[in-house]
């Protein structure tokens, strides 16, 4: 599964050293497409990874959906969410169970570590819900997917950066969206998949202190959860039937 990262921070690196807008344009593609790729498989898997981190945990499947803020002390599961310094030992704890099992190396917890202390707050104010945290997933492929040139321009051609190609900034935008969200999502697969460290829960509550791999799920979720939001707040996630449309046209 590392070998996913490793394709995408070569894309991306070959992206951000392009001097010719056009080759840029087409690594990111490149990019873009493992991600979408990624994301479409791991999508079918979603829905089942998210109603068993939820059964496992204190809140279940079926209450109504707060936000994580309103769980943070009320129940163990989610205490390492607390505050920023919480949830970063507790990362700084689960970096060697995941280093050591080969999903990632030091850099890139070291990245998930440094970006989700700047997000703390926006994670707090997350939905916990099964059809919450199952429509973000929706809305990823949605903006990740989204033909001809992704995230740089939806369906139509990019403007800016000379020669009709997509702008640097934009470019540098996009690439960290796919590093972010790649490094996510292979926590989540690594996570699903289950290891001897991190088996998969079984569906029994926690009786006593919660095991590293609830915790784990919990952020893997709730960050990506987040980062969804933000993409949503600061560019433009299709609708269904926008989305609907442009695979039209580009198949057309």
């Amino acid at each position: 599964m590392k070998a996913f990262l490793d394709q995408i921070d070569e894309l991306v690196g070959s992206a951000l050293t392009a001097s010719d807008p056009d080759e840029r344009i087409k690594y990111i593609g490149e990019a873009l497409k493992k991600v979408c790729l990624f994301l479409t498989k791991l999508n079918r898997k979603a829905e089942i990874f998210i109603e068993e981190t939820l059964a496992i945990s204190s809140i279940g499947t079926k209450g109504i959906a707060l936000r994580l803020r309103d769980y943070v002390s009320q129940h163990e599961e989610f205490a390492v969410f607390q505050s920023p310094e919480q949830l970063r030992e507790f990362l700084l704890v689960a970096r060697g169970v995941l280093i050591q099992q080969g999903y990632f190396n030091s850099k890139r917890i070291n990245e998930i570590i440094t970006e989700t202390r700047a997000v703390h707050e926006q994670m707090l104010d997350e939905a916990v819900s099964v059809e919450d945290f199952a429509e973000k997933f929706r809305l990823l492929e949605r903006f990740f997917c989204r033909p001809p040139e992704g995230p740089l321009g939806g369906g139509s051609k990019p403007t800016g950066g000379g020669g009709g190609g997509a702008s640097e900034t934009r470019s540098q935008a996009v690439c960290r969206y796919i590093q972010t969200v790649a490094a996510l999502l292979q926590l989540v697969q690594a996570l699903a998949t289950g290891s001897p460290t991190m088996p998969p829960p079984s569906h029994s509550p926690p009786s006593s202190s919660p095991p590293i791999t609830l915790s784990l799920r919990l952020f893997a979720l709730i960050r990506l959860a987040a980062f969804t939001s933000f993409l949503n707040g600061q560019e433009h996630i299709p609708t269904v039937e926008e989305y609907e449309q442009e695979s039209i046209v580009q198949t057309a």
